[in-house]
């Protein structure tokens, strides 16, 4: 009953994006993602974006779920960039993002993200424009870290002790 989907949209003509002979070469090499406000549906909130690419049939992008979880629901648009992130790049090199900001962390895990899959896969860069967002403060305090004997407990531990972490914590 309640999940998240790609439609397409090709009935809406207010989310058409002009012919390409009437905007610059640069902006037709872009992808544009316009985020809505979520809106309240009886007893659902769905939170829904277009996603905008060069010769394209314009995309919804859409979550829903009971409301009652409304106050978790984050106001940046990191939810739709993360779903949108692999049609974007196969479309333009540049996915620029209007109605919400995005998170710094995001933007720059989503960096690294991509020049792996560039490595793996051959994946196409996208440089990704939005608003950004300064994280919130860190977690002061102690932290906690299960230890299995695994080799990612064991990196965990050794990350923390030797400082590599990026946000080190005592663990």
């Amino acid at each position: 009953r309640f999940g998240a989907r790609v439609a397409i949209s090709d009935s809406s003509s207010r989310w058409r994006r002009p012919a390409t002979s009437d905007r610059t070469r640069d902006v037709a090499q872009m992808c544009e993602l316009l985020i809505d406000h979520p809106t309240l549906e009886g007893d659902s909130l769905r939170w829904s974006a277009k996603l905008l690419r060069p010769s394209k049939t314009p995309e919804e992008i859409w979550f829903k779920l009971p409301k009652i979880y409304s106050r978790f629901v984050t106001k940046r648009a990191d939810p739709f960039i993360v779903a949108t992130l692999f049609a974007a790049a196969e479309s333009a090199p540049v996915l620029r993002v209007k109605g919400a900001s995005i998170s710094h962390t995001l933007l720059r895990n989503l960096t690294e993200f991509q020049y792996v899959w560039r490595a793996w896969r051959g994946f196409k860069l996208t440089k990704i424009e939005a608003e950004i967002e300064p994280d919130g403060a860190s977690a002061v305090g102690p932290a906690i870290a299960a230890f299995s004997g695994g080799i990612d407990s064991s990196f965990t531990v050794y990350r923390h002790s030797k400082a590599l972490s990026r946000e080190l914590q005592n663990l």
